[in-house]
């Protein structure tokens, strides 16, 4: 975030009102940017409301607690012995 403001970059990524590929897919569909807009349902208020929100929102990633590691055999679910199976040795097997 520092490198950004750094920068000066106030956003990111390209309007998409200006996206040349957007453009002429709603042309294709026979629609003008407004109308098609207003057809989806767009509300750029709203939109810039929710985003206002959720950016001042503060994010806290936190590192997981560690726990210890269950040792298990094969490198998945133990399905051979009934579970009685021993690490290493060659001593008697439990019938």
């Amino acid at each position: 975030m520092f490198e950004l403001y750094k920068e000066k970059v106030k956003t990111l990524g390209n309007d998409f009102k200006k996206d040349p590929d957007f453009l002429n897919r709603i042309r294709n569909l026979g629609f003008k940017l407004d109308e098609y807009l207003e057809a989806v349902g767009y509300d750029a208020e709203k939109i810039e409301k929710d985003f206002k929100a959720k950016a001042a929102e503060v994010q806290k990633h936190e590192i997981p607690e560690k726990i210890e590691a269950i040792e298990t055999l094969g490198g998945g679910g133990d399905s051979s012995g009934g579970g009685k199976d021993k690490y290493g040795g060659f001593g008697p097997q439990p019938e």
